[in-house]
């Protein structure tokens, strides 16, 4: 079996398919600013032709040097201004929120498979190690039967086959087919055995699920046209 990842491991594993998604919210964020900055660039530039025409307005009543203008500039940029300016600035700061709840929300998910898979790796690990403790348990058995001598290829592919057979009828689901981790487990002890992975598709094809045969481990093309059951 492959070894048991790290979740470091499993998390840098998933970089293909998390990575340009973080990238392009990252390039989102990035774009924000020029934005922001174009609009600010508007309302500076809407303040200086409001203080324009306030200044014309109090040039053509001649009350340019009462205090009419200092005063109506004044209450553009605290009415008007300062209010777009602040509205501006917590609309950009909102987007920039959202966006970063995104890169928070594909680096928990990231994290989640990580963990799941790590999980899915031990918990294959164990049902296999106990596979193989069966499996040794079923050769000494064999051997004391024998008198202690070896047992023969014959006994030791007899003695797999009633091993694998008693597995996949243990894990087999409601449809009577065995998942591909269940039979990873019994194609590695029917090789270990010396068996052919062409030999256990042909005496235990029965337990593959056939809309999905070419996921499971060692797969035979044609294994759909060949096997009947």
């Amino acid at each position: 079996m492959p070894p048991i990842p790290t979740y470091e491991q499993a998390y840098s594993q998933l970089g293909s398919v998390y990575d340009p998604q973080v990238q392009s919210v990252n390039t989102q964020i990035a774009g924000l600013q020029p934005l922001q900055d174009a609009q600010q660039a508007g309302l500076d530039q809407a303040k200086v032709n409001a203080f324009r025409d306030i200044t014309n307005s109090a040039n053509q009543k001649g009350v340019l040097f009462s205090g009419f203008t200092p005063d109506q500039q004044a209450q553009y940029v605290g009415t008007k201004y300062l209010p777009a300016v602040a509205n501006l600035k917590q609309t950009f700061t909102n987007q920039r929120t959202s966006l970063l709840d995104k890169i928070n929300a594909i680096n928990a998910q990231r994290s989640q498979q990580a963990t799941s898979t790590v999980s899915a790796a031990q918990s294959a690990a164990a049902t296999n190690a106990y596979h193989q403790a069966q499996l040794q348990l079923g050769y000494a058995r064999l051997a004391q039967g024998a008198g202690g001598r070896a047992p023969t290829q014959s006994q030791i592919q007899s003695a797999v086959t009633n091993h694998i057979i008693g597995q996949f009828n243990q894990y087999k689901g409601g449809d009577q087919k065995v998942s591909n981790e269940t039979w990873a487990n019994g194609l590695n002890d029917w090789i270990g055995a010396g068996g052919k992975a062409t030999d256990f598709w042909t005496n235990f094809g029965g337990y593959v699920n056939r809309n999905f045969a070419n996921k499971y481990a060692g797969y035979q093309p044609g294994f759909g046209q060949r096997y009947t059951r």
